[in-house]
């Protein structure tokens, strides 16, 4: 099992969506995926259809020993299953040291899934250690923005602190692209430069803003089930991916 953490020290970059998207794309080409809900927002629970009002079963429970991690998969659909961290995870940083923590837990199961994708808080705290500690590599996806470059300074930083080895898994997808706006040839070039010196590699794929996306994630259903160009550019990143988790 190949596991990728989603993750960056800023909200609204399209993090929860790329993962899902990806999730979708990865079914699409045959493979089976487990998603770790690490948000305490909960998500990537809600955009995959589940009522996280009545969710019940969560990682918590593994952790404070209340069930197995067999007893908190939930089925999504055919090759699909999702784990929900559950509202106790916004206490996390004063319930929880050890940053290998969800590295041991998924340890039973990871013979089940091609892969496992790690949906984790825009935060750098104890989660975002437990999800570095966990990832075979690490996607970071930024918006066009300027003060993208911020968050990706702070990753880098935290980075080097908690597994410098991971830097170069690491790699930047760029969202919520605007090519009408003036500022976006520029700040495109930072990200990727910015990239290229932390030795990160930088995907090819641009997500562009689209209501599609909104759309989809309004309804609960996933990116790939309309035609869209989001839906094209999500199928561009998959393979992508699976070419640099070959």
């Amino acid at each position: 099992m190949k596991t990728i953490s989603f993750m960056i020290q800023k909200g609204g970059t399209g993090k929860t969506t790329s993962a899902a998207a990806l999730a979708a794309g990865l079914l699409e080409e045959g493979k089976s995926v487990l998603l770790i809900d690490l948000d305490p927002q909960r998500n990537l629970s809600y955009q995959e259809g589940l009522n996280i009002r009545k969710i019940t079963d969560t990682l918590c429970d593994v952790w404070e020993n209340r069930k197995t991690i067999q007893d908190v998969l939930q089925p999504v659909k055919i090759g699909l299953d999702i784990i929900t961290g559950g509202a106790g995870l916004i206490s996390a940083d004063t319930r929880y040291k050890d940053r290998h923590l969800l590295q041991k837990t998924l340890q039973p199961i990871r013979g089940n899934y091609d892969y496992c994708l790690i949906d984790s808080p825009p935060s750098l705290g104890i989660l975002a250690s437990m999800a570095i500690t966990a990832a075979d590599a690490i996607i970071l996806p930024m918006e066009c923005a300027s003060f993208s470059i911020i968050g990706l300074i702070q990753y880098r930083e935290f980075l080097q602190i908690v597994a410098p080895e991971k830097i170069s898994v690491s790699g930047i997808l760029i969202t919520k692209v605007n090519e009408r706006t003036i500022s976006y040839k520029a700040l495109e070039s930072q990200i990727v430069k910015a990239g290229e010196r932390y030795g990160m590699k930088v995907f090819g794929t641009r997500i562009h803003l689209s209501a599609a996306i909104s759309n989809a994630q309004n309804a609960q259903r996933d990116i790939f089930k309309r035609a869209s160009r989001s839906r094209d550019e999500y199928r561009g990143f998959t393979k992508e991916v699976m070419q640099w988790q070959a």
